[in-house]
């Protein structure tokens, strides 16, 4: 990360963070909006958003008031455009099949008798929306094998909304909810056919996403043919490029199991990887402007590329903070960095705060920010400072305890689970995750050498072989996993609050130590 991990937790220096106040009161707007709909309506909101707009004007002579109008004012636009993007998902259902043209937005995957993908209705009653499709398998002419992403689609079916899984505790419908979707539909096969469609009635947004899906899934066709083993090439196109639809489930299983999950969800990780690497083969000291311009360009579209979850785009925004805080040549404040990411992803889609990947992310930058720099100051400066290999690996063990311990409570609430050995399991994947993405870009750059080319999959192919055998290891180690963990989402909130609470009362005593101190030096002094 490139910005200094402390964080004071003065009172006066919480004026260095006016974006952290304005992304929290639109957090709390939110949320308070959403559970409130529709009970309390648009008109509403906008009504108690101008007033506190307009209060805050008539209170400018005084500054305590018209900073917390204009607080108020941040709650109530954040209730406005959650129930904005909550009108904007209401459709009417019927309960009669509906004919409809829609374009496949994402590849589609056999489950089962099933084969299921994302569709985005191009017309039809449901034109711009976005549902979940599951179409039956033809067992004669197999036509659905000639269906993938992009492809247009005229189809018959019922649009519902979504269910519950039977017998299953996840909130499948509020899942498909915050991720834009309107519904399900089942779609028989005889009711469907490849066409033409024309894409004027999706989403500008829709359609520039959907050509950097066409262009990724083109990536993933050729890296096919590089020469990877099959579990190889699924985790490198994961760390790579966010596509884990071919990460087989005992792969899944053992890196939850062990506590790596997150290096095959893109993250601050893999981009800050990626933007290392760029940083090098571009020229520094000529032409600042235009480089940074050029490295902002190409992280964006990476972006864009890889989907736009929002770990990637916190990350894609703290790095653009920085690049511009660099060129002004001014300290970049990290806390205001990770504040403005989480209001753009905020203001562009409200919902995204009930994202796992939104707080899983966010957590642990949180934390990181906080409690690096104290856990890190545990060793003696004159050790790490003598022993270079010593403090690279003593922050990566802070580093890892910190993120772990943080986003612990909610792993625990929303999967049940926590990995004892995460420690060494990070020590050992981080190092190699940074080596596999490397190689994997250079395995792309190396295509017009094949022999070269096949040289370098098959030691990639061993590093991951080798990797998974290790962590399959420590999978299988007693007590490597506590499992059924029943955290509700109230029990999570005290425990952030014990956290924080906790954190306070060590700030109090430490400031008591040091007025204590400084009280018997002053008297010697004089």
């Amino acid at each position: 990360m490139p910005f200094s991990s402390s964080i004071p937790l003065g009172n006066s220096r919480w004026q260095l963070y006016p974006l952290l106040r304005i992304a929290l009161f639109l957090l709390c707007g939110i949320m308070l909006g959403t559970s409130l709909f529709p009970h309390v309506g648009m008109w509403v909101w906008l009504g108690a958003l101008f007033g506190s707009l307009f209060v805050a004007v008539v209170c400018r002579r005084w500054p305590m008031a018209q900073s917390l109008c204009v607080l108020l004012a941040t709650l109530f636009a954040g209730c406005v455009l959650v129930t904005h993007a909550e009108l904007r998902l209401q459709v009417a259902y019927v309960d009669r099949p509906v004919g409809y043209e829609g374009v496949v937005f994402s590849e589609p995957e056999e489950r089962g008798k099933v084969v299921q993908f994302d569709m985005m209705m191009a017309e039809g009653p449901y034109q711009g929306k976005k549902v979940r499709a599951a179409l039956l398998r033809d067992t004669v002419q197999h036509r659905y094998r000639n269906l993938h992403l992009g492809d247009g689609i005229m189809a018959q079916s019922v649009i519902e909304r979504a269910r519950r899984f039977l017998g299953s505790t996840f909130d499948y419908p509020f899942y498909l909810h915050v991720r834009d979707f309107v519904g399900t539909t089942f779609i028989y096969y005889n009711a469907w056919q490849k066409k033409s469609v024309s894409t004027g009635g999706i989403p500008v947004g829709s359609r520039l996403r959907l050509r950097m899906l066409l262009l990724r899934q083109r990536l993933l066709q050729h890296t096919a043919h590089l020469g990877l083993s099959d579990e190889a090439a699924s985790l490198l196109t994961a760390m790579t490029l966010g596509n884990k639809q071919q990460l087989s489930t005992a792969t899944r299983d053992v890196y939850q199991a062990t506590g790596v999950s997150h290096v095959l969800a893109l993250s601050g990780l893999h981009l800050g990887i990626i933007y290392m690497l760029l940083v090098h083969l571009l020229p520094r000291r000529r032409h600042a402007l235009l480089r940074e311009v050029v490295l902002l360009a190409a992280i964006w579209a990476y972006v864009l590329l890889v989907g736009m979850s929002p770990s990637v785009v916190r990350a894609a925004t703290m790095v653009s903070v920085y690049a511009f805080t660099r060129l002004l040549n001014r300290r970049g404040q990290p806390l205001n960095a990770l504040a403005l990411a989480a209001t753009v992803l905020m203001v562009a889609n409200p919902l995204c705060i009930y994202d796992v990947g939104f707080q899983l992310s966010f957590t642990a930058v949180l934390f990181i920010l906080f409690f690096f720099k104290p856990l890190y100051g545990v060793l003696p400066e004159r050790w790490l400072q003598r022993w270079r290999v010593l403090r690279w690996l003593w922050s990566m063990v802070v580093m890892s305890i910190v993120a772990q311990v943080g986003t612990a409570p909610l792993v625990m609430h929303y999967f049940g689970t926590f990995a004892v050995y995460f420690l060494p399991a990070n020590l050992i994947v981080v190092p190699l995750a940074i080596l596999l993405i490397y190689g994997m870009l250079l395995l792309l750059l190396l295509t017009p050498f094949p022999g070269v080319q096949q040289g370098v999959a098959s030691i990639l192919s061993a590093l991951v072989a080798w990797q998974h055998n290790i962590l399959s290891a420590i999978a299988s180690w007693h007590g490597a996993t506590i499992t059924d963990i029943q955290l509700s989402t109230m029990q999570t909130w005290l425990v952030y609050v014990m956290m924080a609470v906790s954190v306070g009362v060590v700030i109090v005593l430490r400031r008591g130590r040091i007025k204590k101190v400084h009280s018997h030096i002053h008297p010697i002094n004089e």
